[in-house]
């Protein structure tokens, strides 16, 4: 069988190894190739322009099996029907965790410090947010959760942790989990200038003001793309057709 991934991450380079692993044929992404690709994979965040994607939905042939994230928008581009596997739930549940993992040792880098003690708030209950908060808890951090809705806040004072709102912003380490702005530009003149703030929500984020806001996008593939690679080979796997070569 033969596949062609298209992405720049360094994830996908290692799905590109898992692939040739297990006995598929890895082609480089040129024209003619994707003319005898049977099956082509794009990464969960679009890299390439609207233009790039339609030509390249005009070069594969009409049996090719398309998996990639942004499925309604990729299908339009391509015109034919996409896999979307970023919503598939196991990906959705160990891309979390191991998002939450990478988010650790970025703290590390930047804090040079154990978590033991800090005073940490998430931002958000969602599964990143759950991940954050259960290896925040076991390193002994102090663990704070901001979440609008009342059966959230009760779901996270049940699991031991402290629900807040943002009225006091007085924290060691900030985590934004909400693709929206909750802390806005006057907002954050209240937050320490030591504190650690780390945006790990899509666009448009939580922080109004991005200054001094530590980019922790894409994670998974800066930080363990061994690992998230992984993760996408065995969900995109499921969808493949049995034969092989």
């Amino acid at each position: 069988m033969n596949i062609c991934v298209i992405s720049n991450d360094q994830r996908y380079k290692e799905l590109g190894r898992l692939l040739c692993d297990c006995g598929f044929n890895l082609l480089e992404n040129t024209v003619q190739n994707f003319k005898m690709c049977n099956v082509l994979i794009l990464s969960v965040v679009n890299e390439y322009s609207d233009s790039e994607l339609i030509q390249i939905g005009k070069e594969i042939n009409d049996s090719c099996l398309v998996f990639s994230g942004n499925g309604h928008k990729i299908e339009k581009l391509l015109n034919r029907k996409v896999i979307d596997y970023s919503k598939d739930s196991y990906f959705l549940q160990k891309n979390a965790e191991l998002t939450a993992e990478a988010t650790i040792t970025l703290i590390y880098n930047h804090t040079q410090k154990s978590l033991d003690g800090q005073r940490v708030l998430v931002a958000g209950y969602g599964r990143i947010g759950k991940a954050l908060c259960k290896i925040l808890d076991f390193f002994g951090s102090k663990v704070y959760v901001y979440a609008r809705r009342k059966e959230i806040q009760d779901e996270i004072n049940a699991h031991g942790y402290k629900s807040v709102s943002l009225d006091d912003l007085t924290y060691d380490i900030i985590l934004n989990t909400i693709p929206s702005i909750i802390f806005t530009n006057e907002m954050m003149k209240n937050i320490p200038n030591n504190s650690v703030l780390i945006e790990l929500a899509s666009k448009p984020g939580g922080f109004g003001d991005e200054k001094g806001v530590i980019d922790g996008g894409r994670l998974p593939g800066r930080i363990l793309p061994k690992s998230a690679s992984k993760i996408i080979f065995d969900t995109i796997i499921k969808g493949f057709p049995c034969e092989k070569g």
